[in-house]
């Protein structure tokens, strides 16, 4: 329910006529194993499904961005893939190379500013790297740039088609062509392990963007609090809150994979034992006709696999303690 919820909360959203709109943040949230990471999967393929929605699928402006024990010292390493994924939406859109957009956006930065915005981008530093002074640099976070992070929100800004520069002709503000037209939307994975400048980032996105969605999964700790290095950043955001499963809850889960389960396995056994023509087969009919009565019985292919005990169902949840992906 919560997950076709919010994918009608971006759909209304992005369809909505209202252009002044500020951008849409929500945020899942649960304690490790209830689900979030896996949410946020049928989440970015239900937002897939819907053709009427995206108007062109094949933009995929439904970008994605996670945390682990390398990106979270780098400077905006969440951030990283989602921007790359943008400076590839916005190269194929206008036609233009990684290394071009990414020469206009240094321009005037300072050498190191410069360095950084091309290493976020995946994209080689102006001159070769020297070999750093500190032999635990790997495990220190990059120091962040504030003049960086104003480039990038720039950036998107453009890809979002919501950039302006005043013309000095007409002293009027002239807009970049850009993505108004097709949604773009973010996902960002781990987000309990993000940094304070990354929260900044986002605060920055929400300031001065206006057209585009962001979803957070973010871990709670064990006092199922929220933790962020940055409390405000969540002000005015919907929070969506996953609770480990009830008995209710996995047997639903059960019923439908269940259903898938059966149906791709009465095609593997119908494939095995099935004669196409039996003037030329070798197989014996009546030989297939008990195999496939065995296979069945053995691999539960009856509809009363969907009806399990409250009692199993309740051992299950206690043993996994509630994680979703244990249970199934």
């Amino acid at each position: 329910m919560a997950l076709s919820r919010l994918v009608n909360d971006i759909v209304d959203y992005f369809e909505s006529d209202n252009q002044n709109e500020e951008p849409l943040v929500a945020a899942v949230v649960g304690e490790a194993g209830s689900g979030k990471s896996l949410f946020g999967r049928c989440l970015y393929e239900a937002l897939r499904k819907r053709r009427d929605f995206l108007r062109d699928p094949d933009s995929k402006a439904i970008l994605t961005g996670a945390l682990n024990a390398e990106t979270q010292m780098q400077y905006l390493g969440i951030w990283r893939p989602v921007l790359r994924m943008m400076l590839g939406l916005l190269c194929r859109r206008s036609n233009s190379q990684p290394e071009t957009v990414a020469c206009r956006l240094i321009k005037g930065l300072r050498e190191e500013a410069q360095n950084m915005v091309l290493s976020i981008f995946g994209l080689p530093p102006l001159r070769p790297p020297q070999a750093p002074s500190d032999p635990l640099w790997f495990v220190k976070r990059e120091r962040p740039i504030e003049e960086v992070a104003e480039t990038l929100v720039d950036f998107v800004k453009e890809v979002l088609g919501e950039k302006t520069e005043e013309s000095s002709e007409s002293n009027t503000m002239k807009s970049y062509p850009g993505f108004s037209e097709c949604p773009v939307f973010v996902i960002l994975d781990n987000v309990s392990l993000m940094d304070e400048s990354s929260w900044r980032f986002l605060e920055m996105l929400r300031d001065e963007c206006q057209r585009i969605a962001f979803v957070l999964l973010i871990q709670t700790d064990g006092n199922n609090k929220i933790r962020t290095s940055v409390p405000e950043a969540l002000e005015n955001v919907k929070i969506i809150e996953l609770l480990p499963w009830r008995v209710e809850d996995l047997n639903l889960a059960v019923q439908e994979v269940a259903h898938k389960y059966q149906a791709s396995m009465q095609e593997e056994i119908t494939l095995m034992t099935r004669i196409e023509d039996p003037s030329k087969s070798i197989k014996d009919p009546a030989v297939c006709v008990e195999k496939e009565r065995e296979l069945k019985k053995k691999y539960f292919c009856n509809y009363s696999f969907t009806s399990i005990s409250k009692e199993v169902l309740e051992l299950a949840i206690t043993r996994c303690e509630g994680n979703p992906m244990l249970c199934l």
